[in-house]
């Protein structure tokens, strides 16, 4: 056992910088990341001496149990041979592989692995890009990424989904192409669901993607398993907004099939008017057979008369024909040999309300269902939508008081699995923190299969989230807006990521089952329950009548659990639980999950989980700061921070004997600046921050101020990682009996609690001190020494400059403890001690 002398010899050099220190920063810790602690990145060689490392959940090979497939329900994921349920903790950015070397695609998935992804979504493009191609070939280099992408993944287990083509994309048409008004730069939306030389290119293009061997497997990809899923289109949809602003060419050939629906429909044209009650448009040519189509605005409006089952006739005719041409990709992807689940898109209509059903409707015909949904920082500037600079201005509420925007408030199908192909919470957000906790917390509870961030842009954590060809003002640079590479995004995914698929937070029970006939779909009828509304929580109560498209449940029921639809079934089966009202508390603003786990305070911003194997709060911490769960306490003084303790062998907490702790509380990069300030957005002016630097790397984090209480008779030490998950130093863990307690330093991102005999650890860490109030200091010989509880007791001695005690108190007590020091005025060194930990601050007598 190490002396008293010894001890002594070693921690005076460590000493005499904290004698620099005031006893009043016992209690300070900065909140702003630029006065916080400097995250180093250092390059990963992916050894086994990390601590934190969670390649261990994926297959040694991804698909080696087979395909991905359904359930015997339909609602969730399994795999073939294994028959077991798989989630999936995903990200985009598999289109980053373009721009990789092998080595970096290498390494690449292997941080993904390790972080605890495991599928990854290539969103491409590939159809042809020259001026003079043929609208058949296939853009090959495309092809090659993915076939590389698919390859490097699968060897880290890592699944890969496909989405190859999105209008969005196409930026040069040639005119060769044959697209009518379709050419150069035009955006062809909606026009793949009505022109056949444009579907027959798909499918061209398809049929080369997937049936040509891959050269980096040795099997196409209709035959790899570690392809879980093909998207067959993204973000384009009939019932959306730039469905108004097809080209004339389109617009005919639109209304040529509308004319032939309706006298499918209805026997003769004739009929079909006398049904609307001979309502007409410009546009309308009978004579031509072609019959006009209103701005898909007058879907969102309430209608009357014949008006009304004009639009009802327009709405299911655009949702048929939508759903057919989904059914025959899907038919295509499946003659091609294609033995993936197949998705067919993922976008939202004008009104989600009203039209939102509707949409879910034409994509049901294919296996899995998806969304893509962002948490809008409501960021404005010139160039917003893809880069921040000065100048800009932002919102960026925290998701915690607006609990309505949750990405993954869903209303699934009662049949199949749902995912969310793109969402993040987008720079520049400084609330990223909740965004994993949040996301794991509740697609657990809902039954959500699958959240796609998007999308990292680097092999790891970015170390330069810039565009470095800009120039701007003070040598800055445009940042970055749609990366996930960020210590508040992809940083905080290890403990959510491992709790979500460990499944540590129970599914809940159905709370709304709703089954809609499809008439109601086309009349935009409105549903039990929506997943976007205007409605405002923190200021309204629902069931106020003022709003003609409120549901009868309000929207943030999604927070109490798995709420399903049935489309062409029964409204006599509907179902609501009482929970839904029960749980949910509109006059305190509170919310609980139907299984308990799961409390939000969306008044303070606070939201806590708590089952037996993770724990956590995440939110504006510094209001209530101290959190009572079963059998663990957190306390911090943050003003906003997230914090995990999850579970890392299957067992509950207090039995567990390796357990991570996670901390994210804001990050910035170095020099960030911005100021509160008012700007219009929308054409509403508002409160949000006005962007004056977009600082520089690295990446700066407001410091831990954190401690973790709980039972636990296994544990015996914590490390402090580094991002990379491998020990940095060793930390004291006060112990009484089964009750433990940590507290966890100022750049404490990662800490692994295991049974590992502790080392020795020298002096307590620096952090520490601000645990320990004394105060007033200077003093004219009075003091207050205020101990906190974990710290049990201790010895506590003042010496003079010289080295002589003149006072000391050998077991000093949790609380407020006065100290009368009669001495002569000068400086006086303080410490604190306890086994083999010491604290010396100085203290002033005046």
């Amino acid at each position: 056992m190490i002396s008293k002398l010894q001890l002594k010899n070693q921690i005076s050099s460590m000493r005499l910088i904290l004698l620099l220190f005031a006893i009043s920063t016992f209690a300070s810790y900065a909140q702003s990341p630029q006065s916080g602690w400097v995250i180093e990145y250092p390059t990963d060689a992916f050894t086994e001496d990390a601590l934190l490392d969670l390649r261990y959940l994926n297959e040694n090979v991804a698909g080696e149990n087979g395909f991905i497939k359904l359930s015997t329900d339909g609602k969730d994921f399994r795999t073939t041979n294994a028959n077991k349920p798989i989630r999936f903790w995903a990200v985009g950015g598999g289109d980053l592989v373009r721009d990789l070397s092998d080595a970096d695609l290498s390494r690449y998935a292997r941080y993904l692995a390790k972080m605890g992804v495991n599928i990854i979504r290539f969103h491409g493009a590939i159809h042809p890009k020259g001026a003079t191609s043929n609208m058949n070939d296939v853009d090959m280099n495309e092809a090659d990424a993915i076939w590389r992408t698919v390859a490097a993944m699968k060897k880290e287990g890592i699944y890969t989904a496909i989405s190859p083509y999105w209008a969005g994309h196409v930026k040069k048409i040639p005119a060769t192409w044959g697209l009518g008004e379709y050419t150069g730069a035009d955006d062809p939306w909606a026009l793949i669901f009505f022109n056949d030389n444009l579907k027959n290119a798909y499918k061209h293009w398809v049929d080369v993607l997937y049936t040509t061997e891959n050269p980096y497997t040795g099997i196409a990809l209709k035959d790899d398993p570690s392809v879980a899923l093909i998207q067959i289109q993204n973000e384009d949809g009939l019932l959306f907004w730039t469905v108004q602003g097809v080209k004339p060419n389109l617009n005919t050939t639109m209304e040529e099939h509308f004319y032939t629906w309706l006298v499918n429909k209805y026997g003769t044209i004739e009929q079909a008017f006398t049904a609307w009650s001979n309502v007409t448009i410009a546009g309308d040519n009978t004579a031509a057979g072609r019959v006009a189509l209103y701005i898909i605005w007058e879907a969102t409006q309430q209608q009357t008369g014949g008006k009304a089952v004009r639009v009802s006739d327009q709405v299911e005719f655009l949702t048929e024909h939508q759903r057919n041409f989904y059914t025959e990709i899907y038919d295509h992807y499946k003659s091609l040999g294609c033995k993936q689940l197949i998705n067919a898109g993922n976008w939202r209509p004008a009104d989600a309300t009203l039209l939102f059903d509707a949409e879910r409707y034409s994509n049901a015909t294919n296996d899995v269902m998806a969304v893509n949904r962002y948490v809008d920082p409501q960021h404005v500037g010139e160039n917003n939508g893809w880069r921040i600079d000065p100048g800009h201005h932002y919102v960026g509420k925290s998701v915690l008081v607006e609990p309505q925007k949750l990405p993954i408030n869903i209303k699934q199908l009662d049949n199949k699995p749902f995912i969310v192909t793109e969402s993040a919470w987008n720079l520049p957000h400084k609330y990223q923190s909740e965004g994993p906790f949040l996301i794991a917390a509740y697609m657990s509870l809902t039954g959500v299969d699958g959240y796609f961030w998007f999308s990292p842009s680097a092999p790891g954590m970015d170390p330069f989230p810039y565009y470095d060809f800009t120039n701007l003002e003070g040598g800055q640079k445009a940042m970055y807006r749609w990366t996930v590479s960020t210590p508040g995004q992809i940083g905080m995914f290890p403990a959510n990521a491992l709790l979500y698929r460990k499944g540590y937070v129970k599914q809940s029970e159905v709370v709304v089952h709703e089954e809609r006939p499809l008439s109601t779909l086309w009349k935009r009828e409105v549903p039990l329950i929506s997943e976007e509304s205007g409605f405002d929580p923190n200021r309204d109560e629902w069931g106020s009548g003022g709003n003609n498209n409120e549901t009868e449940i309000p929207p943030i029921a999604h927070l109490i659990g798995t709420i399903e639809v049935k489309y062409d079934g029964n409204p006599v089966n509907n179902i609501i639980s009482p929970k839904v009202d029960s749980n949910i508390d509109f006059v305190n603003k509170i919310t609980e999950s139907a299984t308990g786990e799961l409390k939000w305070d969306y008044k303070k911003g606070i939201c806590t989980m708590n089952t037996p194997s993770a724990k956590g709060v995440s939110g504006f911490l510094g209001v209530t700061k101290t959190f009572t769960l079963d059998g663990l306490t957190i306390t911090s003084e943050n003003d906003y921070a997230t914090i995990n303790v999850v579970s890392m062998d299957d067992n509950i907490i207090s039995e567990s004997e390796k357990i991570l702790i996670q901390v994210g509380t804001t990050f910035r990069p170095t020099n960030w600046s911005e100021t509160p300030a008012k700007f219009m957005l929308n054409g509403t002016e508002v409160d949000g921050f006005k962007i004056n630097n977009t600082g520089k790397m690295p990446w700066r984090a407001g410091e831990t101020n954190v401690n973790i209480a709980f039972t636990n008779a296994m544990i015996k030490s914590a490390h402090v990682l580094d991002v990379n998950g491998y020990n940095k130093k060793e930390l004291f863990v006060n112990r009484n009996g089964n009750q433990l307690s940590v507290t966890l330093p100022r750049d404490a991102m990662y800490v692994i609690l295991n049974t590992e005999e502790p080392k020795v650890v020298v002096g307590l860490e620096e952090d520490l001190k601000r645990k320990f109030k004394l105060y007033p200091n200077p003093s004219n010989g009075n003091f207050i020494i205020d101990v906190p509880e974990w710290f049990s007791s201790g010895h506590v001695e003042i010496k003079n400059t010289i080295g002589e005690t003149i006072w000391v108190n050998e077991n000093i007590s949790p609380g407020k403890n006065e100290i009368i020091l009669a001495a002569s005025p000068g400086v006086y060194l303080f410490s604190i001690n306890k086994k083999n930990q010491r604290l010396t601050q100085k203290v002033i007598l005046k």
